[in-house]
């Protein structure tokens, strides 16, 4: 008999490590782990069923046992339901149905990604924003027969093997394409409400993880490119154009971050009066709680036009930034303490590439959206450009916010781009976005403001016109035919 469809959904996850919550970072050779994230997959019941959905990806090492009395605490009671599993095999199946003797369990059998889909296929450097949807390399739905039950609990394996110390274990196809096919089980059934990805955590015993997940948001995310290799939300095509979405119920808001120090106090209130001049009426905070949606955006931006647009994009979305990373400058995220409260529990874990908070959450955040260049366009004067970088007609418009990278305005003379003076930051130097930036600082009220946080001192304002004059005697032939500033070069590591 097949279960009523009264009880919600459950998908239970076997994670071991930094996925979009952080689970167990530390697997050493003797101790490799098997992860799971939500949800997953049926075939048919019958024992030949099952042995045409032997996993299709590798997701464990022999000396690793399955946690069983995890997954028996977590998923206890609920009365009988039916179960889907993803990439378990043939002993594993056979477990479940003796561990849930009522239940009617079903593997799902899914076709392996082709070869030729690659994380850097996923997540290229560089894409041509203005050819469109066209990019992304596609993963083979998991087999759902018509006579496949709806799914009370979806369970899907997922491999996380560091065994060999590798940094990139997290950006795996295998891991995401069963993460999607699971995704797309777990909409089949689930009609839950909707929550942020945190929120909808159940229970946890060890490394199982128990969600009940929301069918609305995971048939958004589905319906996502699979990678950046497209974008995740286009520019409106007409400058100030109105956010058509219903945002009645919504609480979406800019939010920065203010540095302890002070140094950034002056970037801040620029960015916070550029947002407004722009045209947005989005609340501004520093301080967050509650909302359902932000864009974060560094002390160190100016936006120049209206980002609201970016309130459509998912959690997490960004602007590429080299290899297949993202850069942290403009990011949409959805704010949650318990995802925070994942986050700071591995910050000591994580390897961040930079040592920074770009570094780290290029590691929690493998699977992100990518937004369009322009909304985060990075202040890169004197880069060349790779041959393969050509001219697009998205690099000739004009940007919505520009990234101060380097040596920032506010601590430079306002007629001189002190990034020119230094050979190490001189690459950051340009003169038009240098303008820009103390355009924007002119019009800041109240001007109180502006003296009180951005007034350089005598004695800093001495140095930098000895550093000038120094550079400009040394570097005068460098400096004239480099002098040219642009906004942005898509190959920057920061």
């Amino acid at each position: 008999m097949t279960p009523t469809r009264e009880k919600p959904l459950l998908l239970v996850l076997l994670l071991c490590a930094a996925v979009a919550v952080v689970c167990d970072h530390m697997v050493t050779r003797s101790r490799s782990r098997v992860c799971t994230p939500p949800l997953l997959h049926p075939v048919d019941a019958a024992s030949t069923a099952d042995a045409d959905a032997e996993p299709p990806y590798y997701a464990g090492v022999g000396s690793w046992e399955m946690q069983w009395e995890s997954i028996e605490r977590t998923i206890a009671g609920g009365g009988r339901r039916a179960v889907g599993l993803l990439n378990f095999d043939s002993p594993e199946v056979a477990r479940w149905r003796q561990l849930r003797g009522d239940d009617d369990v079903r593997a799902v059998r899914l076709p392996r990604a082709d070869g030729s889909v690659t994380w850097k296929a996923l997540y290229p450097e560089w894409i041509d924003e203005a050819a469109g949807a066209s990019g992304c390399p596609t993963f083979p739905d998991p087999d759902m027969p018509d006579d496949l039950p709806r799914f009370d609990l979806v369970a899907v394996k997922l491999p996380c093997d560091r065994t060999n110390g590798s940094a990139g274990w997290s950006r795996d196809v295998a891991r995401l394409h069963l993460q999607q096919s699971a995704a797309k089980l777990a909409v089949r059934a689930s009609l839950c409400p909707t929550s942020s990805p945190c929120k909808h955590l159940v229970r946890r015993d060890g490394d199982v993880w128990l969600y009940r997940p929301d069918a609305g948001y995971l048939r958004e995310r589905i319906r996502l490119p699979v990678g950046s290799c497209e974008l995740a939300v286009a520019v409106p095509p007409h400058p100030g154009q109105h956010d058509e979405r219903d945002t009645s119920r919504r609480r979406e808001a800019y939010i920065t971050v203010l540095h302890s120090g002070g140094a950034y106090v002056c970037g801040a209130i620029a960015l916070a009066q550029s947002i407004r001049q722009s045209g947005s009426t989005r609340e501004l905070v520093a301080l967050l709680r509650e909302y359902d949606r932000v864009v974060f955006v560094d002390a160190d931006v100016l936006v120049l036009r209206s980002l609201d647009f970016l309130f459509a994009a998912p959690e997490l979305s960004a602007t590429g930034n080299s290899r297949t990373l993202f850069n942290s400058g403009v990011m949409v995220v959805e704010p949650s303490e318990c995802t925070f409260r994942l986050l700071m529990s591995r910050v000591a874990e994580v390897d961040s590439y930079n040592g920074g908070d770009q570094g780290f959450l290029n590691e929690v955040f493998p699977w992100w959206h990518r937004l369009p260049r322009r909304v985060n366009a990075l202040k890169y004067g004197m880069a060349t450009k790779k041959a393969s970088y050509s001219s697009s007609p998205e690099e000739e418009e004009e940007p919505h916010a520009v990234h101060y990278l380097g040596v920032k305005p506010w601590q430079c003379l306002r007629e001189h781009d002190c990034n020119w003076d230094e050979p190490g930051v001189r690459r950051f130097a340009s003169d038009e976005a240098h303008a820009r930036w103390w355009a924007a600082h002119d019009r800041i009220e109240p001007r109180e403001l502006a003296t009180r946080f951005c007034a350089l001192p005598a004695a800093q304002r001495a140095a930098l016109e000895r550093n000038r004059r120094r550079a400009a005697r040394g570097n005068a032939t460098d400096m004239n035919r480099a002098r040219r500033g642009v906004y942005c070069r898509p190959n920057t590591l920061v």
